[in-house]
């Protein structure tokens, strides 16, 4: 049998088979390199971009919701840095949200409490809002306190503390006299008066921000009640979002008894405020 017959007869057999098969593939490539080509030149959704560079797209669009909304995200995401918080309280602020705006801005003057625009935009958005915080009855102390957080003031205390030791032990180890051994008691004396300032500090604030339980008011129209019962009387005195208030658990599920202007307590429910410490990382 001639092998080139064979060979013709079997071609001319499956030649429309081999066709349409061939047709199918080609078809099949061509639509593979179309979507290739296509997804390569689509741009990126708003799904695949990250949440930071749409949060500052829309805080430098003036699209202040939007921009609070991306930065709620990232903060659920557990980031915490003093300029989120700034960005969202001013976001915030800009929206028209008083409350909330106030609230992101003391967080962010928690962790960041030598930053000025950050006090001066507090002192800004809530006039006289560093009064109703202050810890000490005067000024400068107060000013002085808040200069630091709390880790900068426990780390200053053993600082101070350490240096105050080593001086002591000079002062009993070598021998020092004369007018070198007082000017070194005057300057041992200084490190252990400021050592145990910085204690102070430390403790105070440490107890300020786990036990004295600041919150601000974040709804609209609060009026507050005698008694923590929707059916308690309402008092005629309306509380501004921003206003700030100890807020501590009234003993039913859902209210607040809050603590505002000195000796005044009212109750309010619980999501008419939100608590000023900063929300711990996942």
């Amino acid at each position: 049998m001639n092998p080139m017959r064979h060979i013709q007869r079997i071609s001319r057999t499956y030649a429309p088979w081999i066709r349409a098969r061939a047709f199918g593939l080609l078809a099949c490539t061509l639509l593979g390199l179309t979507l290739a080509v296509s997804h390569s030149n689509a741009q990126p959704g708003d799904s695949a971009r990250p949440p930071r560079e749409l949060a500052a797209e829309a805080y430098a669009n003036s699209d202040w919701e939007e921009a609070a909304r991306h930065y709620e995200g990232i903060l659920d995401e557990g980031y915490v840095h003093p300029g989120l918080y700034y960005n969202l309280g001013t976001a915030y602020l800009r929206a028209g949200n008083q409350g909330r705006g106030v609230l992101m801005l003391l967080r962010a003057m928690r962790i960041a409490p030598r930053d000025g625009a950050i006090r001066d935009n507090l002192e800004l958005a809530a006039p006289g809002i560093f009064a109703q915080i202050a810890i000490f009855p005067l000024p400068p102390v107060e000013f002085v306190y808040r200069q630091l957080t709390l880790n900068e003031w426990a780390g200053t205390a053993w600082a101070l503390t350490i240096l105050a030791a080593i001086n002591v032990s000079v002062l009993f180890v070598f021998v020092i006299s004369g007018d070198a051994r007082r000017r070194f008691k005057k300057v041992t004396w200084g490190f252990i008066a400021l050592a145990g300032l910085s204690h102070a500090f430390a403790g105070t604030m440490y107890y300020e921000q786990a036990y004295t339980p600041w919150a601000v008011v974040v709804a609209e129209d609060v009026y507050p009640r005698a008694a923590p019962s929707d059916q308690a009387e309402t008092y005629d005195l309306l509380l501004q979002p921003g206003t700030i208030v100890r807020a501590v658990y009234a003993g039913r599920s859902g209210w607040i008894k809050a603590m505002y202007g000195g000796a005044n307590e009212v109750f309010l429910k619980s999501e008419q405020v939100e608590h000023i410490r900063i929300r711990s990382k996942p």
